[in-house]
């Protein structure tokens, strides 16, 4: 396995990268298609909101954080305290092979330092959806991610924590042990900051996640057959194994995200 670094992104370029990647990642995924809709192939304007989404909150760089992994050694980081110049961060990271540069995987991780305190409609000047919409006109993806964001309030309680956002590996680059750098690269922020970790896990990560300690604890199960009228194709997972012993087998037509946290560790 190829020696991965993991670096901050401190460009344009880099987030147009990481863009790239994640439609690339999510072409097939389920939520995707219904926000882009009819192959999960979004259009110009809808490529530049998610890359807005992406950019990095301005001066909050977590100072030197370069992960290294190859097929004997695990990912190993190096990361000097973080200002307090907000309560809430966004940290955008790129996966990198060390020989080449090419870029393998991206994250978006959101650090919260601080309590977080929101007016009653949820800060963002309207209550979030909670009502399914058509596809492809922006009422999907605020419908989920508002599922998400409520879901996250009720376990976090807006207490500090570090989330992972985000994760995506090039599909050239399978195995290459991007998301795996990205991961340890996190966990090893957080343990230093002494904060669990939370993030929301589609099928395809879950059991990643499980091997770098992270627990199920909730789910949120989207029936997109029912809303929308999507068919699972063969080759789809929605979540059959994720969560199981928690919430049951995965019902007929629905798409699964299991909630999941991660207490912090003493840093060895």
């Amino acid at each position: 396995m190829a020696a991965i670094r993991v670096r901050e992104a401190a460009t344009e370029v880099d987030v147009q990268v990481a863009a790239d990647i994640h439609f690339a990642a999510f072409r097939q995924d389920a939520m995707n298609i219904l926000m882009h809709p009819p192959n999960g192939v979004p259009s110009a304007e809808g490529k530049t909101a998610f890359a807005a989404m992406l950019r990095p909150t301005p001066a909050a760089a977590t100072a030197v954080a370069v992960a290294e992994k190859d097929a004997d050694a695990p990912a190993t980081v190096s990361a000097a305290a973080l200002p307090d110049s907000s309560k809430q961060k966004t940290i955008l990271v790129l996966a990198e092979l060390s020989v080449t540069g090419a870029t393998v995987g991206y994250a978006k991780w959101t650090l919260r330092e601080e309590p977080l305190v929101l007016d009653a409609d949820d800060g963002s000047g309207k209550p979030p959806s909670s009502q399914p919409a058509p596809p492809g006109d922006g009422g999907v993806r605020e419908y989920f991610f508002g599922a998400l964001k409520r879901k996250r309030s009720e376990w976090t309680k807006d207490d500090p924590a570090l989330f992972l956002e985000i994760i995506a590996a090039n599909p050239h680059y399978q195995r290459s042990g991007a998301a795996s750098a990205i991961l340890s690269w996190g966990t090893k922020l957080a343990d230093g900051l002494g904060l669990p970790t939370f993030l929301e896990a589609t099928a395809a990560g879950y059991p990643l996640y499980l091997r770098y300690g992270y627990e199920p604890v909730d789910v949120l199960d989207f029936n997109v057959t029912e809303k929308w009228g999507l068919q699972r194709g063969e080759a789809q997972d929605w979540g059959t194994n994720s969560a199981v012993d928690i919430a049951g087998p995965l019902p007929e037509g629905v798409y699964r995200i299991a909630i999941m946290r991660r207490l912090p560790r003493p840093l060895a």
